[in-house]
């Protein structure tokens, strides 16, 4: 009983929770450790794809090479010297694959759409010159 009326009275934080430190402790870019299966998980998850499958092949001299199976189409990572890294290094370039073809998608339909403008702007002046056209009297002037 002693001790929780001492920890209530000596209690400079009113009951409050408080971190021990003023502020949480700030991660740089360098201290943080990218997964590149995580992303590579996510983004296929996300667009409805199935999880990517991966197969380990142990080569000489304990070094590790991975490949992995998105959408059907197989990838050979970089041999690495852990089978984490062997793994991360095939979706790395599973993932640069992926991107490609999400640009080359965005920049397909940023052309459609491009054409689809032109083709709008194109009509919208043939009606302006129509409007012109129609406006005009016997002796060429507008009227």
């Amino acid at each position: 009983m002693e001790a929780l009326l001492e920890l209530l009275h000596g209690d400079k934080n009113e009951g409050r929770f408080t971190l021990a430190e003023p502020h949480p402790k700030k991660t740089t870019n360098r201290d943080r450790v990218v997964c590149v299966k995580s992303l590579l998980n996510n983004r296929l998850l996300q667009a409805g794809y199935k999880a990517p499958q991966y197969k380990l092949k142990a080569l000489r001299n304990q070094t590790f090479q991975a490949m992995v199976t998105v959408k059907g189409k197989q990838f050979k990572g970089k041999v690495a010297s852990t089978k984490r890294q062997a793994e991360n290094n095939a979706a790395a370039d599973a993932l640069e694959w992926l991107d490609g073809l999400t640009i080359a998608a965005q920049e397909k339909k940023d052309a459609k759409k491009a054409a689809k403008e032109a083709v709008r702007e194109a009509a919208r002046e043939a009606a302006r010159e129509a409007g012109r056209a129609g406006n005009k009297g016997a002796s060429g002037c507008v009227v």
